[in-house]
């Protein structure tokens, strides 16, 4: 999505577990930054929006709706995560190449589980990235592990990592510039 006249700000990432649609909606996020003057690229990250499969009840809705995806990938030994980590990258890396603005990084906006790939992400390239938003992410894998009862994080997952990292170590390691709005509790629907 690109304005008629582009303004100095960076361009923006847009990730949403619902799929770029949710944003692209009238009087939505999109629309909001276009009119701001901002180059915005609006992707569906593997699983979402219209790239979501949809036979995916997998043991119990609990597991949420990407049970299947999370058990190929793990039987895969690569955690769907890192896999949907790597999609925000490549998208980043292609605005910072071919958008103005950029010096800084560019601006990511990430809602839902899909923010937890894009902080690991913003970890991985932090000079990548001027502004990360956060929004509607679970904040810690210790509480998710601690939980009686969570809801649809399967989707999180990545095997093995809290005998090296939480994500409140993750987010220090991707900088000042990630902010985390609306935190997502372990046992939210």
């Amino acid at each position: 999505f690109a304005p008629e006249q582009a303004g100095e700000r960076p361009p923006v990432l847009c990730l949403h577990q619902g799929g770029k649609l949710v944003d692209a909606a009238p009087d939505g996020v999109i629309e909001r930054l276009v009119k701001a003057g901002q180059v915005v690229l609006a992707v569906d990250l593997r699983g979402c929006g219209e790239t979501q499969r949809m036979d995916q009840n997998y043991f119990s809705p609990e597991w949420g709706g990407d049970g299947r995806d999370v058990v190929y990938a793990y039987l895969l030994d690569r955690p769907f995560v890192a896999m949907r980590a790597e999609d925000a990258l490549v998208c980043a890396r292609h605005l910072r190449e071919h958008e103005a603005n950029t010096a800084d990084g560019v601006a990511m906006i990430a809602v839902g589980h899909v923010a937890v790939p894009a902080l690991h992400a913003a970890a991985v390239a932090p000079d990548l990235f001027a502004d990360v938003v956060l929004r509607r992410m679970v904040t810690s894998w210790t509480d998710v592990a601690s939980a009686e009862r969570t809801t649809n994080q399967m989707i999180n997952f990545v095997h093995g990592a809290l005998h090296l990292y939480d994500l409140p170590e993750l987010a220090a390691l991707a900088g000042d510039q990630v902010t985390i709005e609306e935190p997502y509790g372990v046992d939210e629907r």
